[in-house]
């Protein structure tokens, strides 16, 4: 995908969130392009 800016949601970070990491931190590290995320 030839993305320019991803848009992501967040939540406020529960327990699980602290052991595993949640979904919106792993698309910032791994996006190649900017990412916007939105609480």
């Amino acid at each position: 995908m030839d993305a320019e800016l991803i848009v992501i949601a967040s939540h406020k970070p529960g327990f699980s969130t602290y052991l595993l990491g949640s979904t919106a931190a792993a698309v910032v590290r791994h996006a190649k392009c900017p990412v916007l995320v939105v609480r």
